[in-house]
Order: C-alpha cells, then sequence, then structure tokens
C-alpha cells in the first residue's frame, strides 16, 4: 500500500492520472466499480487529507462521486479534437426546447473545438440555471454574444435566478465550491465548464445579469471563430 504522506491539488491531467490510478491500485479495485471506500479511508489519507477532499466515513457515495468528477476532468483534458466545428446557434435551439425554462437566444457564433465539450458546458449551464431557480418563477435566460474590439467574441449566458455575491465568483470557478448552505449537486458544473473554456484557449468569469441572476461569461480568442 502506498504511503501517502502529502495530498496537494493536482496541477494537470497526468497528475489526474496518476492519483485516480494509485487510489485504484491501493484499494485493488477499479475506480468505476462500487467499492466501500470510506472504509479504506484511515489506511490511505490523514484526518486532514479526508476533511480537504470531503469525504465522510458515512458518506460512501459522496467518495465515490468525488473519484468519479475527477475522471470527467482527466477525461475532458484529455481530448484534442479542437478542430471540430460547433454551431451555437444549434446549441441556443436546443435548450429553447427545454418546456421548463424560457430561452432568449441572440446572435452566437460558429466556433472550432470539440463539439461535445461546448454541449456539455451548456447544458451545465442551463441545469445549474434551473437548479437554483425559485420553485415559483420559471427559469429564463438570455444566450447571446458580443464581438469585441479586439477580435474575441464575447458568449454571455444570463439567467434571473437568486445571483451570486461577486466575492464569490472567483472561487466558485474552483471544484468542489458551493454557495449557501441550501446549495445541492456536488459544486463542480462551473468548475467543468471552466476547464472547458480553458482548455479551448478561452477565459470564464462570472457577473450578475441584468435581472439579478448569474451571468456566465465566455471569452473566445480569435483563432477559436470560423467566419
Amino acid at each position: 500500500m502506498s504511503n501517502i504522506q502529502e495530498f496537494t491539488v493536482p496541477d494537470d491531467n497526468q497528475d489526474i492520472q496518476n492519483l485516480l490510478s494509485a487510489i485504484s491500485h491501493d484499494l485493488g479495485v477499479p475506480i468505476g466499480s462500487n467499492f466501500r471506500l470510506s472504509q479504506r479511508l484511515p489506511d490511505l489519507f490523514s484526518q486532514h487529507q479526508q476533511h480537504w477532499l470531503g469525504f465522510d466515513r458515512a458518506e460512501d457515495k459522496k467518495a465515490f462521486k468525488m473519484l468519479s468528477s475527477l475522471r470527467v476532468f482527466s477525461e475532458l483534458l484529455a481530448e484534442k479534437n479542437s478542430t471540430q466545428e460547433t454551431n451555437v446557434n444549434e446549441i441556443g435551439a436546443y435548450l429553447a426546447d427545454d418546456p421548463e425554462m424560457s430561452v432568449e437566444v441572440g446572435t452566437l457564433p460558429r466556433i472550432r473545438g470539440c463539439r461535445g465539450h461546448w454541449f456539455q458546458l451548456f447544458h451545465e449551464l442551463a441545469r445549474n440555471a434551473k437548479r437554483f431557480q425559485d420553485i415559483t418563477k420559471l427559469t429564463h435566460i438570455n444566450f447571446y454574444s458580443e464581438c469585441l474590439p479586439s477580435g474575441e467574441c464575447l458568449i454571455k449566458f444570463e439567467d434571473n435566478g437568486p445571483g451570486i455575491p461577486q466575492k464569490f465568483h472567483e472561487q466558485l470557478l474552483l471544484p468542489y465550491a458551493k454557495f449557501g448552505q441550501l446549495c445541492v449537486g456536488e459544486g463542480l458544473g462551473l468548475a467543468y465548464c471552466n476547464c472547458i473554456v480553458t482548455h479551448h484557449g478561452g477565459q470564464l468569469f462570472l457577473s450578475t445579469s441584468s435581472s439579478g441572476g448569474l451571468g456566465v461569461n465566455i471569452k473566445l480568442p480569435k483563432d477559436k471563430l470560423i467566419t
């Protein structure tokens, strides 16, 4: 069994792969199987390390989700197909078909990159918008883009939800970050989105929408746009 003396946040895809492989080896089971990880935690991590990972010995599902999410990050970073064409208008039309929300779609670009990544990104944003909406209100989304003087493109995704104070915006792009005690989910949606955008050479930052909800802004360089 490995003697893990120190645990740090993985810096890149190879570190994530190595971490998953090491844990899988120590447990003697494949990561994808339904094992009782928490029973083995004292052998693998100190109490401090378990706390950082968010593990609870009474919550095996939580531990399994953490490892599963690391695998998702690894797969996102491993995807190198950046030559596919994605018409973001098609994603807007896809979201507009959802009867549980109202979507106003403006002009959106055609971009280069992994098509599956972009669909996953905007699906995560739409799911978050519905998840945190007041049950008495219909979720409304504004989805449009702007051309910047630099030649870059700014894609904006704004909802009419409760919003998030600005001081938490940067923090919420980190894995497992949550806002509010009633927050549902694992705190990974925005982290996935940020991973996808940075992997395509762009920047993602949060803001407050005109209706007081959350605004997600994606800035893409010129070489990712198809004119």
